[in-house]
């Protein structure tokens, strides 16, 4: 199962130290909606990269279980739309600061 936030996202990138691995386009089924994603795997449709937060409660409960945990996905972009710079909420102000650090 693909989840794939972008349409030109069709690919699993692997990456454990320096080794890196790439599988083009290995799912049966790919959705940008993470709970549609979610809901396939769960009914043991087969195995899926998704970030921690989205399947954290799934983790913990044992309705899913890690597979290949040495490996990640290696880093990927993270956008914050927000208006102008101005007027901004202090936590915001917070927020953005500490994503661009991260």
């Amino acid at each position: 199962m693909l989840f794939t936030p972008i349409s030109r996202n069709q690919t699993w990138t692997l990456v454990h130290g320096d080794t890196h691995h790439e599988f083009g386009r290995p799912a049966r089924f790919a959705s940008n909606n993470y709970g549609a994603v979610r809901d396939v795997v769960l009914a043991g449709g087969g195995i899926t990269v998704m970030s921690d937060f989205m399947i954290a409660d799934d983790l913990a409960t044992g309705a899913l279980v890690r597979v290949l945990p040495e490996w990640t996905t290696g880093a990927i972009e993270v956008h914050a739309v927000y208006p102008a710079r101005q007027n901004l909420p202090p936590r915001l102000t917070l927020f953005l600061d500490h994503m661009a650090k991260r």
